[in-house]
């Protein structure tokens, strides 16, 4: 019996590098590209669609364009904001083939879409510190999920690469073919979106 070591086929080092053997139709760097972008792009599409089974189907949509599309991939930005683009526009175009998302009603009581709106700061409730503060991590996950789905898509999408994805405003704007300004300007509606919705929260719930 021999001692000899299996040497296992070298795959290419970066995602560039995957991308352009993909375009060969190189199967096994597709599927290194699956093992390295399944969980970001199913985290993505899952929280913009907010259905388990849709999230699948997009996410399979997802890498069968890559397969087909990555020989058109130029460089021109990283692999990974392509990548994201791709997964975008696919959840994009899914949100809407399905009925029209809703936007926020202004009887809501939020016109933070408004151009000028600012957050009336001078009524934010105080928020809690130390235990309590901890007890209420769980409320107050279930409560920003919430408050992201409300959010009209060209919202919910920005904050999700910036705050879940951990995308820079360089790499959003690019995915999204956005001026950094735009992604700068969406990102704190959104915030202000939810942190009110929060602030309304502890008002109701946790007065002094």
């Amino acid at each position: 019996m021999s001692d000899a070591l299996t040497i296992e086929p070298e795959i290419a080092s970066t995602d560039e590098d995957l991308l352009a053997a993909i375009g060969k139709a190189d199967e096994v760097a597709f599927e290194e590209l699956v093992r390295r972008y399944r969980d970001r792009v199913y985290r993505l599409t899952i929280g913009m669609l907010k259905n388990t089974a849709e999230a699948e189907e997009v996410c399979q949509e997802v890498f069968l364009t890559l397969f087909q599309k990555a020989y058109t991939y130029k460089g021109k930005s990283s692999a990974s904001t392509w990548i994201y683009r791709v997964a975008t526009n696919c959840a994009l175009m899914k949100l809407r083939r399905q009925t029209k998302t809703p936007e926020l009603a202004v009887e809501s009581g939020w016109l933070g879409f408004e151009e000028g709106y600012r957050a009336p700061m001078e009524h934010v409730a105080k928020w809690p510190k130390g235990p309590e503060k901890a007890l209420l991590n769980n409320e107050i996950r279930v409560l920003i999920e919430s408050a992201l789905t409300q959010l009209p898509e060209k919202y919910r999408i920005v904050l999700l690469l910036k705050d879940v994805e951990g995308l820079s405003l360089s790499e959003i704007s690019q995915t999204l073919g956005l001026t950094v300004a735009s992604v700068k300007s969406r990102i704190h509606r959104s915030r202000l979106y939810i942190r009110e919705q929060l602030d309304n929260y502890f008002k109701e719930n946790h007065r002094e």
